[in-house]
């Protein structure tokens, strides 16, 4: 937002990137992603000099090859953790400070460019952060200036920039953001205009920052059996300049083989003659392989769990600036099937996504309007599939006596088209005509008895074709109990904003007054109910000191978690016995563990896969996997920085993950990823009269997860039936479930042998979506279903309830 100007919306959208940042301006119909010196990218780099004196982006990113010590970089990967970045000139500074001068330098980029100051922005983040690193991406916000910043998701906001293409109007596709630190892909539906993200999945610390570590790793071993220099480790600080310099020439060999078929890569050790290594294009595509074999194992994750197929994907969208590595669209298409395109500037995707939903959001930060100026409130929905939507208003201001008057003025027009009476009260409506399947802008005009009059506040924009579903949540949140389980509050794939209250009982007594916390809970976020498979966020606090007198053991505390849309997280703590209400209890933090730890959690998990292997036959898929997992943590440990560390933690969760799923057979595993969709699926759909409803499937989850834990796969199974039972109560009261369900069920009966006895209910249930008949077409359905063999993936809750 400009300070003082008539804009009602907020406008600026930042692409907060590991490698890249960018910021754009929604003007009217036109985006505009601002540069300096005409590059519209702002390195995410920062140098600060000895003298304190701070450089960012291309200035600083000049100073890594004579001063690598003095320079920070893809510090976005340790947003949220306690670790700081160090500088040899003795100051140290954390992810959110660095962070925020890269903010800083774009904002003053736009100011520069339009006069004034900003102090409002939307700013992207990968879908799969977590809590702590949304609250210090907001921090880092505060710190720049930036008093209003909402978050927005980097898929939706790609989603949000690509769904002007025709062939995405309609239909299912996946949007692959693989950007510099971290990897995300979602599950996009469009249908007449809707926009909605289904689903997210993907790794924090995946990017192309990885393809650059395996071609500096490829390069070291080379240097190692040399033998010219040794041992060569990175932790000797003799080679810390080498080493850091290595990693540049990585980054700058593996974009020129983009181009090129080979690209020299050179090395220079202190007290050695220069190395000189050749790499072929053909030897970085045997490299990073594996890489982009994980991503595409977390594409095919994601359409599994939603039961998908490849072949009805329309798209897959590809975001981020490693997605120009040529091999990368190759592969894609090759392991996936479906077609890979980039339908907008993979490198500006998300900032021009992130303007556009600026563009729809007002703004809430205090200004001053003075009280002798007319102004505007105007009532509009943003988003739109209606091509001639209604808009309500009131003048406020001075307006005087006489016949008064209001029009808009269409983006490219003069005059409004038509004019509306003001009411005495100063309200008026008006009717608009939008611009098809794209972005108009207004402004709000006003006259009286025939005179143009000043109005401000009256700039506003609207978009026709595409209405944006609330986000989901990207994974579950929950507290960590004394037994090592983990109770949810917020399951993944819960909408934006959820909320919910949870009872907990205090274990031992506790003390008015006592040294330290009284309550003290981890926070935790993923999908494991094992609480040490998940990553400890954060933690729920009360101080002792503010008890108000004593608490015996077992005492109720009732703790409310909520999360909005934009990602903020707000919790609170009442409990009875002291009828004393406890605000912001939540402190976040990504703990980061020492190199020493995670070698001795790492040897702990390969016995207990020595031990699975002496037990179990027919491990060879799951052992290859976890295999994979033990080489990286250990390459990962060697290289032994703080976002190595995070990434190898990641690592041993999951690999830890691999071997309970071994352990525990595949059956259980299936049955709880059964059940938590389910679940997922029916608390989305529960309405605020549904507490009957609400209060079953409670009972039914716990009753499923007391199975499981006690390994009772027959009362899981019985469970998983009862929760599907409830998730075909709430669905089959929703008429856009069976319009969804028929479009499903006519492409599969057509592809099937049985397509000619699909001919009548087909057309049966065409002609019920025309006149709006529920029962025709919940008819049409059912008669559908019955021309299906059982193995068509249809969801079990409505092959339950076919006669």
């Amino acid at each position: 937002m400009k300070k003082g100007d008539d804009l009602r919306t907020i406008d600026f959208g930042i692409d907060l990137g590991t490698t890249n940042s960018a910021i754009a301006r929604q003007m009217g119909v036109h985006t505009e992603v601002i540069g300096a010196d005409g590059d519209v990218l702002l390195p995410s780099i920062v140098h600060i000099g000895a003298d304190g004196q701070v450089m960012v982006g291309r200035e600083a990113r000049a100073r890594r090859a004579d001063d690598t010590t003095n320079v920070a970089q893809e510090f976005k990967r340790l947003m949220g953790t306690g670790e700081q970045v160090p500088f040899s000139n003795g100051r140290s500074y954390s992810p959110e400070a660095l962070s925020a001068e890269i903010l800083k330098s774009l904002v003053r980029r736009a100011e520069a460019s339009f006069g004034s100051p900003i102090d409002a922005a939307v700013i992207t983040i990968p879908a799969m952060f977590q809590l702590p690193q949304c609250e210090a991406t907001r921090r880092a916000a505060a710190l720049a200036g930036i008093a209003q910043a909402p978050l927005l998701q980097e898929p939706i906001a790609a989603a949000i920039a690509s769904v002007g293409s025709a062939e995405l109007r309609d239909g299912y596709w996946l949007v692959y953001d693989l950007g510099g630190g971290t990897f995300d892909v979602s599950l996009v539906r469009s249908r007449g205009g809707r926009l909605q993200v289904i689903d997210h999945d993907g790794d924090n610390h995946l990017g192309g920052k990885d393809l650059d570590r395996v071609v500096a790793r490829h390069v070291v071993g080379l240097i190692r059996a040399d033998g010219r220099i040794g041992a060569f480790e990175r932790n000797d600080p003799v080679y810390a300049e080498t080493f850091g310099r290595l990693r540049l020439e990585a980054e700058r060999t593996r974009i020129a083989l983009s181009d090129a078929e080979s690209a020299d890569l050179h090395v220079e050790a202190p007290g050695h003659a220069a190395f000189a290594v050749s790499i072929e294009r053909s030897e970085l595509e045997r490299l990073i392989e594996p890489i982009l074999g994980r991503t595409v194992q977390i594409c095919q994750a994601i359409l599994a769990r939603n039961r998908l197929q490849a072949a009805q994907m329309n798209r897959l969208v590809l975001v981020g600036g490693p997605t120009q590595t040529p091999y990368l669209k190759t592969f894609l298409a090759a392991q996936l099937g479906i077609e890979t395109r980039h339908y907008v500037d993979p490198t500006q995707a998300v900032v021009i996504g992130a303007a556009i939903y600026a563009a729809t959001q007002k703004v809430n930060v205090s200004r001053s309007v003075s009280s002798e100026a007319l102004s505007a409130e105007i009532a509009y929905e943003a988003m739109t599939n209606n091509p001639r939507p209604m808009i309500a208003g009131k003048l406020t201001g001075p307006r005087g006596p006489g016949a008064w008057l209001v029009g808009v003025v269409k983006d490219g027009e003069s005059e409004p088209r038509a004019w509306s009476p003001v009411r005495d009260n100063g309200s008026f409506a008006l009717q608009l005509d939008l611009a098809e399947n794209r972005l108009s802008a207004f402004e709000l005009v006003a006259q009286c008895d025939g005179k143009r009059q000043p109005l401000t506040q009256a700039s506003f924009v609207m978009v026709h074709g595409t209405t944006i579903a609330k986000p989901v949540l990207s994974q579950s949140v929950g507290v960590m109990l004394a037994d090592g389980f983990v109770r949810w509050y917020l399951r993944k794939g819960s909408v934006l904003p959820a909320r919910m209250s949870q009872t907990h009982a205090t274990t031992f007594r506790l003390v008015r007054g006592q040294s330290g916390v009284a309550v003290h809970v981890p926070l935790v976020q993923g999908e494991s109910e094992q609480g040490d498979r998940n990553t400890v966020i954060g933690e729920i606090r009360i101080a002792a000191v503010e008890l108000s007198r004593d608490l015996p053991a077992g005492s109720e505390v009732l703790v409310t978690l909520g999360v909005d849309e934009y990602s903020t997280t707000r919790a609170e703590a009442y409990i009875p016995a002291l009828d004393m209400t406890f605000s912001d209890i939540v402190t976040f933090g990504l703990a980061t563990q020492s190199g020493e730890k995670l070698q001795d959690a790492l040897e702990d998990q390969k016995k207990r896969l020595s031990e699975l292997e002496r037990l179990v036959t027919g491990l060879e898929g799951p052992q290859n996997d976890v295999d994979e997992n033990v080489q990286l943590i250990d390459d990962l440990l060697k290289d032994g920085g703080a976002d190595e560390r995070l990434q190898a933690g990641d690592l041993l969760r999951k690999m830890a993950l691999m071997i309970d799923a071994i352990a525990s057979g595949d059956r259980v595993s299936e049955l709880a990823q059964r059940f938590r969709d389910s679940h997922a699926r029916s608390t989305q759909l529960l309405r605020d009269g549904d507490k009957e409803i609400a209060r079953e499937l409670e009972a039914i989850t716990s009753e499923f997860f007391d199975a499981v834990n006690r390994s009772d796969l027959d009362i899981a199974a019985a469970r998983l039936k009862a929760a599907e039972a409830v998730e075909w109560r709430v669905l089959q009261r929703e008429p856009y479930f069976w319009r969804d369900l028929f479009e499903d069920l006519l492409l599969k009966v057509q592809q099937s042998p049985r397509a000619a006895e699909g001919i009548e209910p087909i057309e049966a249930g065409k002609q019920a979506i025309i006149r709006n008949d529920l029962s025709g077409l919940i008819d049409a359905c059912f008669a559908l279903l019955r021309l299906l063999p059982e193995t068509v993936a249809i969801p079990a809750a409505v092959m339950s309830h076919v006669a």
